[in-house]
């Protein structure tokens, strides 16, 4: 049993002001392993958060069934975290405190194993020397450092990420995106990331899911058989840039199709 199971997944919203209802997802169908790292690509409005949503249980979905260690997903659960593109921490909190927010959610302020999990993670996101420190007085990639510490915290059996990176500069996103593989190494926590840069989703992931363009569905899913640990080095290799080079070529064709060539480029 995969640990993560999507069948026939089909989301639609409706426009409170016409009335109107928008399919987003149509007939998802996805497997993910246990300890998986998946990225997901795809044209610009092709439902990638929305799936994402979905599995985390924020959104309802209209029909299929989305499955997480054999259960049905009804709605949020410990069991699943989700880090999004904006750090959201508390300015209040120092990175100590905000890594423990979701165990004091739990009632576990207190708890000794509690506090040496905070220590561990803070170790473990080099944030070491920082733990007083305040989210204002940190830049942007230890904040996200910060971010991604909280949602491990909780110790989830899915660790989602929603773009987490794109508000970085270009030179301190290629430095997180090694800085995550550094921590998802260590941890080999099941994962699933959302972004629009094919680099990106290539150099992370052990498969990279090609969504089509609206209604979103899964077009291809695309194994990156590269050696782990992988150093950014390896974005030179003539063999990740074949993959950069198929993973694009699905999204032209998907943009093209739907007539929004400038939506493929967006990605």
């Amino acid at each position: 049993m995969a640990k993560l199971e999507a069948r026939g997944v089909e989301v639609e919203y409706m426009n409170a002001r016409t009335g109107k209802r928008l399919t987003a997802l149509q007939d998802v169908n996805v497997d993910i392993e246990q300890g998986e790292f998946i990225s997901i690509v795809g044209t610009s409005g092709c439902g990638k958060t929305t799936l994402l949503n979905a599995i985390d249980g924020l959104l309802p979905i209209k029909r299929g069934r989305i499955r997480l260690d054999g259960k049905d997903i009804k709605g949020p659960g410990r069991d699943r975290a989700v880090v999004f593109q904006s750090p959201s921490l508390l300015p209040w909190r120092t990175v100590e405190d905000n890594i423990m927010y979701g165990l004091e959610l739990q009632g576990r302020r207190r708890d000794l194993k509690a506090q040496e999990t905070v220590k561990s993670l803070i170790r473990l996101v080099g944030l070491s020397g920082f733990e007083r420190s305040y989210p204002s007085e940190l830049s942007g990639g230890m904040q996200q450092r910060v971010n991604l510490a909280r949602a491990l915290a909780i110790d989830p059996e899915l660790l989602l990420l929603d773009e987490p990176f794109a508000a970085l500069d270009a030179q301190t996103r290629e430095f997180m995106q090694a800085e995550l593989l550094r921590i998802w190494e260590s941890t080999h926590k099941t994962a699933i990331f959302i972004t629009h840069q094919i680099d990106e989703a290539a150099y992370l992931a052990d498969r990279v899911i090609v969504m089509s363009s609206r209604p979103g569905t899964v077009r291809k899913a695309i194994t990156i058989d590269l050696p782990r640990p992988r150093s950014l080095h390896i974005k030179r290799d003539p063999k990740f840039l074949s993959y950069v080079d198929e993973i694009w070529a699905l999204i032209e064709e998907e943009g093209r199709k739907s007539g929004s060539l400038a939506a493929a480029v967006a990605s």
